[in-house]
């Protein structure tokens, strides 16, 4: 393993089309609260029969999602905020590896961002 990975630590696992397994922690900032909402970006997925999740992403690449981050996207259900995810997911993972994955799924462009402003709802393209 290369030098600059070392220190790396894994959050997620990801398989674009026939490239290589991808894991890498892609750091960021904090922008996810409890009681924000998110949603699904890309509906074109499925369960296969080997118990993945196979996602088609908007760029038309194939995105594998297995463990944790399966159960996550399954809990997602189209659209949840945040806290009512994690009261599903709490007994699987730590809220901080929970924040996490979301945040990598969302630098992926697997999930994106909901707002909700005096009963509206407005879309956060991050």
């Amino acid at each position: 393993m290369r030098n600059e990975f070392k220190n790396t630590r894994v959050y997620a696992t990801f398989r674009v089309s026939q490239m290589p397994i991808i894991k890498f922690n892609l750091g960021g900032a904090k922008m996810l609260q409890i009681n924000n909402v998110i949603s699904w970006a890309c509906n074109n997925w499925y369960v296969r029969e080997d118990n993945l999740v196979e996602i088609f992403d908007q760029r038309g690449q194939r995105v594998l999602l297995n463990g944790i981050q399966k159960d996550i996207w399954c809990a997602i259900e189209y659209e949840i905020e945040i806290g009512s995810l994690y009261e599903k997911v709490k007994s699987k993972i730590p809220f901080e590896d929970f924040i996490n994955i979301l945040e990598e799924m969302m630098n992926f462009n697997l999930i994106f961002l909901l707002k909700r402003n005096d009963g509206q709802l407005d879309f956060l393209f991050l």
